[in-house]
């Protein structure tokens, strides 16, 4: 019999033994040399393991190689490639589980090779019998351990088809070589992993140095960590300011519309794992998010998107302060392992470094360009953004429009509540500013009670029907603190290009048209002319005026007699400040009083005027003439918190008895927060000083005060006066202002009557004072002094 003849006739248990015997040592290293180099040459891990399965099956002639992983709990071992070779087929994702398979996983912690030459009655693998070797044929199974870093972390599972076969130890020693060779290739993935993750890090505090985005820097820290486990989808949320509600910080492997749904929640005791972790400062694991109470109101949402386990571990800065939350979702129940606790760790301190920066450059952003008050741009930003719209419109050949905003007499909140109760106004000002205006528009605080609103690509009209909402919504009353707060706006409007080719001169004649309003009568808005600047001219050399005859003596008081209507006995003289200056001769009052109250010195005036009508009050009685009180108005301005106490002074420093004073004060005053002004005006009353109203009727003319504050008279304004004779409204306004006052047992005197008529019409419905030129003009020091002889010598 040939040669040929007898090789065919061996069986294939003699063949593998005559195989063994000769050539698969020599196989095994160039296996091993082969496979090690294109190991090293792989682009990953998985390329590198189908290489390693493909060329065992080849070379042992066996159905089915397989590689598999221990999970990190090590209660499961999953399923890296199965390699088929009758098929060429690779497969993967398959786990066998400890609790279905207790002597396998015994068996391979052993760290000894499983040699089943017959599966089926294998201690350690007769458990796979009817579920495993029975379905796929397999009657031999040769399972090595994989030892990574030392330790028992999966196997390399040789599985024969057909007749049971006895593994040599060339075969044995063989899958032993290819297991150390996956080992490696495992081995070189954990070191790329971690070098990854390393120059990640390195990468993403880079990125925070060099001040990128936020959101672009958490995208890359949570892809990161994602990249270290496939079966990980990270979250990153914000807390708010407002130390409530989280807001989306980064999540690329989430669905937006997921996202959108749970942006701005609130934290609390039970609102899912990372509102809740947020509330006590803690990291919260939630393995099964069906079953987890905290998910109660979130798992609908959960479930909608697969997502059936979240950890969440809060985000603190170096003040261990909640910044946020650091999530963790996986699409099936989990328990975190080391390593991700290890990852989440790194993680946090990551995101704390990134976020905290942001932080910081966000405040300084916000110091740069915000009002630190109200949050509205500043000056710099405004003009930024004033010289974009300006460009623009140059382009487009189209107008912009720019409103200069003053709150008129806003000084005296400020004076006479304090500035607290200021700045809380301004913060509410200029939430109704914003309210006013389009998205494109800009609304900036320059300072003090000033505001310039602009308005890209808009001219003369809409400008004008903005103006107009602005005010009606300012003018809306106020409720800060305690106090119900009314204010008005003065607005100025300058057009592009028609009243200035840059942002300087616009806002500079927006300036210009604000004052005119407030010469208008304040609570308007007027659109800026060439003529205004001569206007502002004159306002500014007032002021200055002012100024220096505060320091020369130059204003003077005049007498306006009051009289009882039925007696025709004097009862009193209201004072009247005059300026005599030295080049434009007497100023009246009309002119110069607005611009003292604007200013702020009407306070230093308004102090004179009470002093110096106290004391030649003092001097006249001094000589002999009738006592009676003097009267002085008192601007809103002058009534700051410690005005009771110049009240007092000044009293004390001219010896006037505190009867003789008459503080005539405006509705506004009164109403300007009244728990605070009734304490004000009950400490002057206790001094023994008279107090009126002054104008009644002009102003906010409610009620309830007059019940409440101890008011000795009420002064109808001249307005009504002048013609009541004629005009039935005016008539019936001061019959019932008339009514009003003597119901609450208060006198009521009439200003600036002039006729027998309007005399004999007040004296008819019960008025009891007056005063007007009827009686006497304003009469200077030495013609009051006539007077009072004259009438002393006729008496």
């Amino acid at each position: 019999m040939g040669v040929g003849m007898k090789e065919q006739l061996k069986t294939p248990a003699e063949k593998r033994l005559r195989r063994s015997r000769n050539s698969l040592l020599e196989q095994q290293r160039a296996l091993a040399s082969l496979t090690r180099s294109e190991i090293f040459s792989a682009e990953d891990a998985l390329e590198a393991i189908r290489l390693l399965t493909r060329t065992t099956a080849r070379e042992l002639e066996i159905e089915r190689i397989s590689v598999w992983r221990f999970s990190e709990d090590r209660l499961a071992i999953k399923c890296m490639d199965l390699y088929e070779r009758s098929q060429q087929r690779h497969s993967s994702g398959m786990i066998l589980r400890r609790e279905d398979f207790p002597n396998y996983f015994e068996g391979l912690e052993t760290e000894e090779a499983i040699v089943a030459d017959d599966a089926r009655h294998h201690a350690f693998t007769a458990q796979f019998t009817d579920v495993y070797l029975h379905p796929f044929g397999i009657t031999s199974m040769l399972d090595v351990p994989i030892h990574v870093f030392g330790r028992v972390e999966g196997a390399l599972c040789c599985e024969h088809t057909g007749e049971p076969l006895n593994w040599t130890a060339e075969e044995r020693f063989f899958a032993i070589a290819v297991a150390n060779l996956a080992a490696l290739v495992i081995e070189q993935c954990e070191r790329r992993r971690a070098e990854a993750l390393v120059r990640s890090q390195r990468d993403m505090l880079e990125l925070i140095a060099n001040g990128a985005p936020l959101e672009h820097t958490l995208t890359a820290l949570a892809r990161t960590i994602e990249q270290q486990d496939d079966k990980i989808l990270c979250s990153v949320l914000i807390l708010d300011e407002d130390g409530v509600h989280l807001r989306h910080g980064a999540a690329p492997s989430i669905p937006d519309s997921y996202i959108r749904q749970i942006d701005g929640l609130a934290i609390g005791p039970s609102v899912g794992s990372c509102g809740t972790a947020a509330f006590h400062r803690q990291t919260v694991i939630v393995s099964d998010i069906r079953t987890d109470p905290r998910w109660a109101a979130y798992r609908d949402i959960a479930e909608e998107y697969g997502l059936r386990a979240c950890w969440s571990t809060p985000i603190f800065d170096a003040r261990q302060n909640v910044l946020g939350t650091f999530a963790v979702y996986f699409r099936e129940p989990q328990w975190p392992s080391e390593k991700h606790l290890r990852l989440v760790e790194s993680a946090i301190h990551t995101a704390a470094i990134a976020i905290e920066r942001s932080r910081v450059e966000d405040r300084i952003q916000r110091l740069a360009f915000y009002d630190p008050l109200t949050g509205l741009p500043n000056r710099a930003l405004l003009m930024d953004r004033a010289a974009q719209a300006l460009a623009l419109s140059a382009r487009d050949n189209k107008e912009t429009s720019l409103l200069f905003l003053d709150l008129d007499r806003f000084k005296m909140v400020n004076d006479s509540l304090g500035h607290h109760v200021g700045d809380g106004l301004l913060r509410s000002i200029a939430g109704r500013l914003r309210s006013c205006l389009r998205e494109s528009d800009t609304v900036s605080r320059l300072g003090g009670d000033e505001f310039v609103v602009l308005l890209p690509e808009t001219g003369s009209e809409e400008a004008a029907q903005t103006a107009e909402r602005i005010l009606g919504v300012v003018a809306q009353p106020y409720l800060i603190e305690d106090y119900r707060l009314s204010t008005t706006p003065s607005i100025g409007i300058s057009v592009y290009p028609r009243d200035g080719s840059d942002v300087e001169a616009l806002v500079k004649h927006a300036d210009t048209a604000m004052y005119q309003a407030k010469e208008k009568g304040r609570n308007t808005y007027q659109f800026f002319t060439e003529d205004m600047n001569f206007a502002v001219l004159e306002r500014l050399t007032i002021e200055s005026g002012l100024r220096q005859a505060l320091d020369h003596g130059a204003f003077v008081l005049e007498f306006q007699p009051q009289y009882d209507i039925a007696t025709h006995r004097l009862v009193g003289l209201e004072a009247l400040i005059r300026w005599q200056h030295p080049e434009w001769g007497r100023v009246p009052p009309s002119r110069f009083i607005p611009i003292a109250e604007d200013s702020g010195l009407i306070v230093l005036i308004g102090e004179w005027v009470i002093h110096e009508a106290c004391r030649q009050n003092v001097y006249r009685q001094s000589l002999g003439f009738e006592k009676v009180p003097v009267a002085v108005n008192i601007a809103s301005p002058q009534f700051i918190q410690r005005f009771e106490d110049v009240v007092e002074r000044v009293l004390s420093e001219t010896g006037m008895e505190p009867q003789y004073l008459e503080l005539e004060l405006t509705e506004g005053i009164v109403m300007q927060g009244e728990s605070s002004i009734q304490k004000r005006l009950h400490k002057l009353k206790d001094m023994g000083v008279k107090l009126a109203i002054d104008d009644f009727g002009t102003g906010y003319s409610s009620l309830s005060y007059l019940k409440r504050f101890p008011i000795d008279r009420l002064k109808i304004d001249q307005s009504f006066v002048r013609d009541i004779i004629d005009d039935q409204d005016d008539l019936a306004i001061t019959r019932a202002v008339i009514s009003l006052g003597h119901s609450l047992r208060l006198l009521v005197i009439a200003e600036g009557v002039e006729t027998e008529q309007q005399l004999a019409f007040l004296r008819e419905v019960g008025c009891d004072q007056a005063q007007g030129f009827y009686f006497s003009p304003p009469l200077s020091i030495k013609a009051l002094g006539d007077w009072f002889f004259q009438n002393s010598k006729a008496s």
